[in-house]
């Protein structure tokens, strides 16, 4: 079995998208050793559709393909705004934010600038991870803006309060 990633290292979003706070990379590392040693092949840095197509597969002679594209694209809130300077997009800001750069494609590379000051629009796990992720990279304030009340929220009641114990603002 050989796995193609268009991302430089393996790993999916237990790398790219769970910051090492909440999950420590060597339990992921570990399980791709563990990949390997049973013959699993990984090429990275590989981008079915781009740099090899299916039928390129084919002629190199696999003989099942499965696309797994993964949830790298987030949900926009298609607002005025939305596409200025320093509005980040959850999943970028958390791989760009939890990341060394030589884990990242080239294009992500360049260090976050967020300012002192960060407001996270949503209440679910993800805007959890990126208001801690925000304090991390040392924000002076971080606010979690919700449209509707805490009991409605989207998230585990646990992750708000992992926040709210590392001064995150509601």
């Amino acid at each position: 079995c050989t796995v193609f990633d268009a991302w430089p290292q393996p790993g999916g979003v237990r790398l790219y998208g769970i910051p090492s706070f909440k999950m420590g990379k060597e339990i992921l590392q570990d399980k791709l050793d563990y990949l390997r040693r049973i013959g699993i092949e990984f090429v990275c840095n590989t981008w079915i559709g781009r740099d090899l197509t299916i039928d390129d597969l084919s002629a190199r002679g696999f003989h099942a393909v499965f696309v797994g594209t993964g949830a790298g694209v987030g949900g926009r809130m298609r607002i005025p705004g939305e596409e200025l300077e320093g509005v980040h997009q959850a999943t970028e800001f958390l791989v760009r934010g939890n990341l060394k750069p030589e884990q990242l494609p080239a294009k992500m590379r360049e260090p976050l600038e967020i300012g002192r000051h960060v407001i996270v629009v949503g209440g679910g796990d993800t805007s959890m991870d990126c208001v801690r992720t925000a304090v991390r990279l040392g924000a002076e304030t971080v606010t979690c803006m919700y449209r509707r009340t805490e009991s409605e929220q989207t998230g585990r009641e646990e992750e708000r309060r992992h926040a709210r114990e590392e001064g995150v603002q509601f």
